[in-house]
């Protein structure tokens, strides 16, 4: 009983009230029946505009129309590949599993699970977490309808008409989910992702024959209806998840009001929308541009989001609040500063889902220099990369920029965030030392994350699923898949259920700092909270300035004896550098190293086996040096 009490103070502690307050009038609405009378089910059919009024507003989005596009094409084998494959009925499931759903698929059915949801069910009686169901996301994805951006660009390089297949993959899914009710009712951003990309068809494809009156009646009623869900539902994501779908859903809200002026509501969704956007940004992008999800790629969703921001609002003579520019601009430089420049990829760090919503380029799905050049080029900034990317072309952004800005060798430090950067010709050395304010996912706690090349030689493991066996869960988002120290088995935080985690550690102020020969990390935390307090973890790390020569220093004070420290190193899949790991005791005496299999997970719903070593210590204290064996 003690403990479940000490859980629960702790839980108020990390939330607050305001938080815990919500979630149990929530809880109580949902239970009692009355959320879901908020929410009709199959309401009346209504033509809130037409297609000729809808036409002739004077919104603007980043192009008028297919017909007034003329930036280069290049029709390239991959995206014939991948467009002969959605015909055939054949997705790439989170960037990352090709899926054959069939031609005709029913738009409810996980494709992993095999389950079948009943769309007569209303959406606050469909569960987000089921073992019977499986991952609700496999569902989820498609519906999002962010593969229609693989349609549009084949429509575009090759001169092709794909109106048709576009509007009839929209109205097969209005015809199968009925108004509030399925699993595509369920999640408020993935209904306001989904009017986003619908409107980026619409614009696209305004002059075609196949948008008749007809079939955009049949949108805008569906338009309507799950952005009212949204505007109703907006206290859900920016109390009880507060993350980024909550910029998600209110940049939608936003921009409805400027795409669909003529439905009814448009003016508060417009004006509430801006300006709870605005204040998401502020709170959600740290001082500094790291982002409080803890995660790079839920970083670069909001990069994506940005660029929409910024640049359709800049279109239709509006301004956004001034944090908004100063944040995206802080965005670019954390995320550009973590970036490898041999490819564009950053650290596999933090929750990764595969989400990228609006994917307008052939480059690989880990590849972040795509999005980042573009909200670059929407805030006029030149960040140094060795092409312009066809995200710019697709916003109708300028390619000249006047300002520009490159991250230079050396350290960089980012302390509300907790990220520590070395930058150097040939590596990259990217170490996690930060308290917690927001929640955190992973129990990574200074983890480091090495470089070579342009190969991650210790990654991070990554994600896999968020809704798997339990074991596999906690590996992936526990301390356990980090270049990091655990104490016997026990990971840096305890877990509670999904996305839950108890006692999040703190910090003492780090310092990076150089001398002419080395650079110098010293970072402390106090974790394992659940375990006895004042457990302290100090990691220093010394780089050796042009040379792949990192000396590492673990200690763990004021832990309990039986627990003996753990620390861990993960290898990457096929390995192009070797490289070797040799750890001595307080007494400078060989640690025996222990070799154990292990899972990297690239992309969201695959993993790999692979190799982990990790020493042991029982006082707790490890010095270890890793090196690139420049002869292999």
């Amino acid at each position: 009983m003690a403990g479940i009490i000490s859980k629960v103070i702790n839980l108020v502690n990390n939330m607050g009230w305001r938080y815990i307050s919500f979630r149990a009038r929530h809880e109580i609405l949902l239970r009692s029946g009355l959320l879901k009378k908020r929410y009709p089910v199959a309401p009346p059919f209504n033509q809130y505009i037409t297609l000729e009024e809808w036409k002739s507003q004077q919104a603007k989005f980043f192009f008028d129309s297919k017909e007034s596009l003329s930036f280069p094409k290049n029709p390239e084998p991959q995206l014939k590949e991948t467009f002969t494959n959605i015909k055939q009925g054949k997705l790439l499931l989170f960037n990352s599993i090709l899926t054959d759903l069939g031609e005709n698929y029913d738009w409810v059915t996980n494709p992993d699970s095999g389950f079948h949801y009943d769309v007569r069910k209303h959406w606050t009686e469909i569960a987000d977490y089921s073992k019977e169901a499986g991952d609700i996301k496999f569902v989820w994805e498609k519906s999002r309808f962010s593969y229609l951006y693989d349609i549009i660009r084949y429509d575009y390089h090759f001169n092709a008409d794909c109106g048709e297949m576009v509007f009839k993959d929209i109205l097969s899914w209005i015809k199968s989910n009925p108004i509030n009710c399925g699993p595509n009712y369920r999640c408020s951003q993935e209904m306001s992702l989904r009017v986003m990309n619908w409107a980026f068809a619409l614009y696209y494809y305004k002059n075609s024959p196949f948008l008749t009156a007809e079939v955009f009646n049949q949108i805008q009623y569906a338009v309507y209806w799950q952005m009212v869900h949204v505007y109703k539902n907006i206290d859900f994501s920016r109390i009880a998840v507060r993350n980024n779908h909550a910029i998600t859903e209110t940049l939608a809200l936003y921009l409805a009001g400027l795409f669909f002026p003529s439905l009814p509501g448009t003016d508060l969704w417009k004006k509430n929308g801006k300006l709870w956007f605005e204040q998401e940004v502020a709170y959600q992008v740290y001082g500094d541009g790291a982002y409080l999800q803890f995660s790079m790629n839920y970083h670069r969703v909001v990069v994506q989001l940005l660029t929409w921001a910024i640049t359709l609002s800049q279109k239709n003579g509006e301004r956004l609040a001034g944090i908004v520019y100063e944040r995206a601009k802080k965005s670019v430089i954390f995320l550009r500063t973590c970036m490898v420049d041999e490819n564009g990829w950053l650290p596999n760090y933090g929750a990764n889902d595969g989400a990228l919503f609006f994917k307008l380029s052939n480059s690989h799905y880990r590849d972040y220099r795509p999005q980042l050049d573009a909200l670059a080029a929407a805030l006029g900034i030149d960040i140094g990369l060795p092409v312009v990317y066809e995200d710019v072309s697709w916003y109708g952004l300028a390619r000249k920029r006047s300002e520009k800005w490159l991250p230079a060798n050396g350290i960089h430090s980012f302390d509300k965030g907790g990220y520590y950067i070395i930058r150097e010709q040939e590596t990259l050395t990217f170490i996690k030392c930060g308290g917690y304010k927001d929640r955190p996912s992973q129990a990574d706690n200074l983890h480091i994350d090495l470089w070579y090349k342009g190969e991650n030689i210790l990654p991070d493991a990554g994600s896999y699923k968020y809704n798997t066996d339990a074991a596999t869960m906690r590996y992936f988002s526990g301390t356990g898949s980090h270049n990091t120290v655990m104490l016997g088995d026990k990971d840096q935080m305890l877990k509670g259920g999904h996305f839950i985690w108890y006692y999040w550690p703190q910090c003492d102020p780090a310092t990076l700092t150089e001398d002419d020969k080395q650079y110098f990390f010293d970072g402390t935390i106090n974790a394992f909270r659940y375990i006895k307090n004042n457990i302290v973890h100090r990691r220093t790390v010394i780089k050796q300035k042009g040379s792949p020569v990192w000396e590492i220093k673990d200690e763990v004070i004021g832990a309990p004896g039986h627990l003996p420290m753990r620390q861990l190193w993960h290898f990457p899949l096929n390995p192009k550098n070797k490289v070797s790991v040799i750890a001595t005791d307080s007494k400078g005496e060989s640690i025996q190293p222990h070799i154990q299999d292990g899972w990297y997970s690239s992309l969201y719903g695959q993993k790999e086996k692979t190799e982990e070593l990790y020493f042991v210590a029982e006082n707790k204290i490890i010095d270890t040096i890793i090196k690139v064996d420049l002869g292999s």
